[in-house]
């Protein structure tokens, strides 16, 4: 019998408070219940007072590329210079995929919170995300955040969106980047294991 989830957990967003960019890396690199008691902490966050994140309200702008820039040499390393040198346009076209994204996420989070199960939203959202803020592959972050944007018009994510895909064996239907894939793979093995389960195919 398949232990299913409800409303898993949506996301976390790149410029949430502190609080929540930590929790961030258990949603990103956590498993199990670290991954859903971050996302849901992330997603209240939001919900009980959204001026938590900068750029949430229509009266404060999104935070500039360059703020980023200042935030990840903590890091040690800014990637925006390489960016620009790609192309000119980086910042201005960052920062209108980084605002479209950001109302996307909050739909997202308050569709989960009235009981929306998202796993495919949430595997689109989380590939959006990457190509809007490690990425200039501009046709590739368009598709994918009008992909988001057209499943979340939709009254519900795919029924068998958590199921296992018979073509490569991996438990990921919505993302095209392989370590997205493995990342959601893994979490639903882990899953399974926790309720004494098995894939149906493994590989």
């Amino acid at each position: 019998m398949r232990v299913k989830r409800k409303g898993a957990n949506p996301i976390a967003g790149e410029r949430q408070s502190f609080g929540c960019s930590v929790l961030g890396v258990l949603l990103l690199f956590g498993f199990g219940w670290a991954r859903l008691l971050a996302g849901w902490i992330c997603v209240a966050s939001l919900l009980l007072n959204p001026n938590l994140s900068i750029g949430a309200t229509g009266s404060e702008p999104a935070a500039t590329t360059l703020s980023r820039g200042e935030s990840r040499n903590v890091f040690g390393y800014d990637s925006t210079p390489d960016f620009v040198a790609f192309d000119s346009q980086y910042r201005q076209k960052h920062a209108q995929y980084a605002d479209e994204l950001r109302e996307l996420q909050l739909e997202l989070a308050r569709q989960a919170a009235q009981g929306r199960a998202t796993p495919c939203s949430r595997q689109i959202f989380l590939e959006a995300r990457w190509l809007v803020h490690y990425s200039a592959h501009w046709e590739r972050v368009k598709r994918r955040l009008q992909d988001l944007r057209e499943l979340l018009s939709r009254p519900a994510d795919p029924p068998d969106a958590r199921d296992q895909v018979e073509a490569d064996g991996s438990f990921d239907h919505c993302s095209e980047t392989w370590f997205l894939k493995l990342d959601s793979t893994i979490e639903e093995i882990e899953d399974l294991r926790e309720h004494g389960l098995k894939p149906k195919s493994p590989r």
